[in-house]
C-alpha cells in the first residue's frame, strides 16, 4: 500500500510540474506579445508623428471656390484652403464671362478698403474667407450686325432685358503653394445665373452709350 500510495504522490508532483511548466511558458508568450504589440504601437505613433510634421512642411495647398453672395457693386467669392497650416495659397485673378449677354469679359478686382485688403490670401486650416470683388463697368459688345440708327453697342435695355435668361461663368486663379513664381492654377470655373448678379449688372452697365463708340 505504501509503494501505491508514493507512486501516486510521484504522479501528482509529476502533473504539477507540467501544469507549471505550460503556465510558465504561456505567460512568457503573453508577456513577449504584450511587448512586441507595444512596441508597434510606439512605432505606428512615431510615423503618424514623423507623416504629420512632414506634411505640414513639404504638402501643398489645395484651394477650393464658391459664390458666396452679390450685392450692390460687389460679387463675393467663399475660397477655402485644404493644405497644411503652412500653406497659404494667394488669390491672383477672377475673370467674369456673360453666355447669353452682349457683355465684354472683364476681370474683376478686390475691393480696396484696408478691411479686405488682405483677403487676397487664402490661410489653410482655418473656415476660409470671403472675397469681394468689384469693377469700374461693364461694357457693353460692339453689335453685330450693326443696324443703321442705332449705337454701335447693345444697349443697357437690351442688355437688361436678357438678364433672366443668361449665365455668368466666373474663372479663378490661385497661386498654390507648388506653384512657380509668378504661375497661377486656374479652378474649375463657376457657372452661375446672371440673375443672381442682377444689381450688379445694372449698377454697371453703362446707362447711356454714344452713338459711335470705339466699335
Amino acid at each position: 500500500m505504501k509503494a501505491v500510495r508514493r507512486n501516486r504522490e510521484q504522479r501528482h508532483l509529476a502533473d504539477v510540474r507540467r501544469h507549471r511548466g505550460w503556465s510558465a511558458r504561456l505567460s512568457a508568450f503573453f508577456a513577449g506579445l504584450n511587448t512586441t504589440v507595444g512596441r508597434i504601437s510606439a512605432m505606428i505613433a512615431l510615423t503618424a508623428t514623423i507623416c504629420s510634421y512632414l506634411y505640414l512642411w513639404f504638402g501643398n495647398s489645395r484651394t477650393a471656390v464658391d459664390f458666396a453672395d452679390a450685392n450692390g457693386n460687389v460679387i463675393k467669392l467663399y475660397l477655402t484652403n485644404k493644405g497644411p497650416k503652412l500653406k497659404p495659397s494667394y488669390l491672383r485673378k477672377v475673370d467674369l464671362h456673360f453666355i447669353g449677354l452682349p457683355i465684354e469679359d472683364v476681370t474683376l478686382d478686390p475691393r480696396s478698403d484696408a478691411d479686405n485688403a488682405t483677403r487676397v490670401v487664402v490661410p489653410s486650416g482655418s473656415d476660409g474667407v470671403v472675397v469681394p470683388l468689384t469693377v469700374n463697368r461693364l461694357r457693353a459688345q460692339c453689335r453685330e450686325p450693326f443696324i443703321d440708327g442705332s449705337p454701335d453697342r447693345y444697349t443697357r435695355k437690351e442688355i437688361v432685358g436678357h438678364i433672366q435668361d443668361a449665365q455668368a461663368i466666373l474663372t479663378v486663379q490661385v497661386q498654390e503653394s507648388d506653384d512657380g513664381d509668378g504661375s497661377h492654377h486656374t479652378l474649375s470655373p463657376l457657372r452661375i445665373p446672371a440673375t443672381a448678379i442682377k444689381t450688379f449688372i445694372e449698377q454697371n452697365v453703362p446707362k447711356d452709350l454714344p452713338e459711335k463708340t470705339s466699335c
